[in-house]
């Protein structure tokens, strides 16, 4: 199947959907991304029409899409409903009124495409690499630090529990979501069926870990942000059950000035990390047996540490509550892997857009 891109003919309607209201947002990040590049990477993986499988749509189209569930939370059929009710949508899409919006089966089809060949990191990576190319390249510090995010079903309560279905949560195996669903899904339905962990809709990935007090079951989402500018850097998305120290040098780029955690983090392995890109520790310190003597000196550290540190509890209530990282909206480490994907590139570009215009 090969890819074209829309060429809707001029119309009336065409002159009022350029003198629509702005969505400066909107209007700013396709300032900043390369929409071209982003089609070069996606485009290898579509056949040739002359092949026998036709046309789709664009897949900057389609990219868009997805970037704008996460800037505005939406699910599948939310997002298709909006493309083809909002004017600022459509012009953010390329699309004139005459033409048509790719419902949800399409979405969800294009998705699980750019799973298969790994491009959902891709995609955010090169997002990043554009804003930093814009101008916001400047590295303070990193700021590491994890969250957890609850999975999309509950946990099986036994082994038998595992072949039936998890009613009270109704999660669609299509969408991921509570959403419901139309006739027009039922192909990529039957395709979601095949897979074990969505015939029982338990999420056989996700693990428990207790935190606070409490007990969650999901994965954990490992990130570093930028030090007083905000941007994601790097993140990683493990089970729940992985302790933070374990992943901690994956989220280093090398350059960074300054490395600030929480008490979470202290251990001679991740200290070392530290000194060898020649960085200044900034991690919170923990009391020990050794250390206890040195109580208030620690204290007064980890209070100033603090301070700085957290920045990052923004970036985690911003993910949760806007980007669509409160719960796990699919099924498996991969499928989550590719939520936080857009939900970063999201926070991202969003942080990049009032950055660089000056907001």
């Amino acid at each position: 199947m090969a890819i074209r891109q829309q060429k809707p003919q001029s119309s009336l309607f065409d002159e009022f959907l350029r003198n629509s209201p702005e969505n400066t947002t909107l209007d700013r990040i396709n300032q900043i991304v390369d929409w071209a590049h982003i089609r070069n990477l996606i485009a290898p993986t579509y056949g040739d029409a002359q092949a026998g499988g036709g046309f789709s749509y664009d897949p900057v189209i389609l990219a868009k899409m997805l970037l704008l569930e996460s800037l505005y939370n939406l699910s599948d059929v939310r997002c298709a409903r909006e493309c083809a009710d909002r004017l600022s949508f459509r012009r953010f899409l390329g699309l004139s009124l005459e033409c048509s919006v790719p419902d949800d089966t399409t979405i969800v089809r294009f998705r699980e495409r750019l799973r298969k060949n790994k491009l959902h990191e891709v995609i955010e990576k090169e997002i990043l690499a554009m804003i930093r190319r814009k101008g916001l390249s400047i590295k303070p510090g990193a700021i590491i630090d994890a969250t957890v995010i609850p999975a999309a079903t509950r946990p099986a309560k036994s082994k038998e529990d595992e072949s039936v279905p998890v009613e009270e949560t109704r999660v669609s195996p299509t969408t991921g979501t509570g959403e419901e669903e139309n006739p027009d899904q039922e192909a990529a339905k039957q395709d979601s069926l095949s897979e074990p962990s969505a015939r029982s809709y338990v999420d056989t990935d996700a693990n428990f870990v207790k935190k606070g007090g409490r007990t969650y079951f999901g994965y954990k989402l490992h990130l570093a942000r930028v030090f007083l500018i905000g941007l994601i850097q790097n993140w990683v998305v493990t089970r729940a059950s992985v302790n933070d120290i374990n992943v901690f040098g994956e989220l280093l780029e090398g350059d960074e000035p300054r490395v600030l955690a929480d008490r979470g983090y202290p251990c001679e392995k991740n200290h070392k990390a530290v000194a060898a890109i020649g960085a200044k520790d900034l991690i919170m310190k923990k009391v020990t047996k050794k250390t206890r003597l040195l109580r208030p000196i620690i204290q007064e550290w980890n209070g100033l540490v603090s301070r700085y540190r957290s920045e990052i509890e923004n970036t985690f209530a911003n993910l949760k509550r806007w980007r669509g990282l409160g719960r796990a909206r699919y099924l498996g480490l991969e499928k989550m892997q590719g939520q936080v994907a857009w939900s970063v590139a999201a926070h991202n570009l969003l942080i990049g857009s009032k950055k660089l215009f000056n907001e």
